[in-house]
């Protein structure tokens, strides 16, 4: 099947993409909604059992109190300009000179108006980009980013963070999960910090916090164990097990489909050199992993499978078969063909996977 080039497209053709990308996303939606739930509830029923001991009513208070923040969290608007690096910023004048002329191309391109997303900047080291489907949509750029990626990388980083606004499947129910689970950790995260706090080593630290975090497990199992009876503790333990396996799925689909998005926006070549510069070499990789040893093989299966995030040599070979489907020419909707650009396949036509 050929993949689309919107950058040849009319306006009724970017639209038409783009309903068409919401709507693969729903059933991926669906499953996030169903997957995303076993720990939240366990949260939910303990935080209950703990506020009953003094009054039901007491219980069920705590639970609205603890679903209020969670929601009120996940729904409000990023706030810029907190001076905390880790929010988002409104771009320098000097920042702003480099992003506006690829955002414009990008939004463009998607056939949006640009206030339809906002453009932000973000000082914290990390990840390039990072999208926030919160107040509208957020696409983050890293203050690093902005000074050291080409004009064609920034395009092909927006474009990818786009994608993920645009085609993400269950991201906010994703969001709703995680902030209602961190909300119970965050007495044991404070603890966490204050240990790191401390004048020790820093192995020590983790031994300490890995500890407290294994204790903080026990104690939720035998709290589950002694209120609900042992049927019920396993098959919570079972949920979580299929919700972290359920939600990581998810979330390498998403990113793939942003890298796939990205190309169909014709920053398909940029896209793959960020990857190349900034992604470890892979050993893992589709085309490298039969020369490794079968245990290697092994662990590289159940890795592939159980993290969040997709393998360098995958997101690769992913880019290089959607830049191959890329048809050369473009039959727009008036009938006339636009020719394309020039160099989207490496020569061999596989990934370098020795990176750069």
């Amino acid at each position: 099947m050929n993949a689309p080039r919107l950058e040849f497209a009319d306006s009724d053709g970017r639209a038409a993409y783009r309903t068409r990308t919401r709507w693969r996303s729903r059933p991926w939606a669906l499953m996030m909604l169903l997957v995303a739930w076993p720990i939240p509830l366990m949260v939910g029923l303990l935080l209950f059992r703990v506020g009953a001991l003094l009054d039901r009513w007491v219980g069920f208070g705590l639970v609205g109190v603890w679903l209020s923040f969670g929601l009120l969290i996940q729904l409000a608007k990023p706030i810029l300009g907190t001076g905390d690096p880790r929010m988002p910023r409104t771009p320098t004048p000097e920042e702003a000179a480099v992003l506006a002329p690829a955002w414009s191309d990008v939004v463009e391109t998607l056939g949006i108006d640009e206030s339809v997303y906002h453009l932000a900047v973000r000082d914290k080291q990390g990840s390039d980009g990072v999208a926030d489907h919160r107040g509208g949509g957020f696409v983050m750029i890293s203050a690093a980013a902005v000074h050291e990626f080409s004009p064609a990388e920034l395009r092909a980083l927006m474009s990818h963070e786009i994608g993920h606004l645009i085609g993400d499947g269950g991201t906010i129910v994703f969001g709703l999960s995680w902030e209602l689970t961190d909300l119970a950790r965050q007495p044991f995260t404070i603890v966490q910090r204050a240990v790191f706090r401390i004048g020790w080593p820093e192995w020590i630290g983790h031994i300490v916090t890995t500890l407290l975090w294994l204790g903080l497990y026990a104690a939720f199992g035998a709290l589950l164990n002694h209120w609900f009876g042992p049927l019920a503790t396993i098959g919570f333990a079972v949920g979580a097990l299929v919700q972290g396996i359920g939600i990581n799925g998810i979330r390498r689909r998403n990113q793939l489909n942003a890298d796939r998005i990205a190309v169909d926006l014709g920053h398909g070549p940029s896209a793959r050199a960020i990857l190349d510069r900034r992604m470890r070499y892979d050993r893992l990789s589709p085309p490298m992993i039969w020369s490794q040893p079968p245990a290697l093989r092994a662990s590289a299966f159940l890795l592939r499978n159980l993290g969040p995030e997709p393998f360098q040599g995958v997101r690769l070979l992913a880019i290089d078969k959607r830049l191959h489907a890329r048809t050369p020419r473009c039959l727009t909707r008036s009938g006339s063909r636009e020719g394309g650009e020039t160099g989207e396949i490496p020569p061999s036509g596989l990934p370098d996977l020795g990176g750069s």
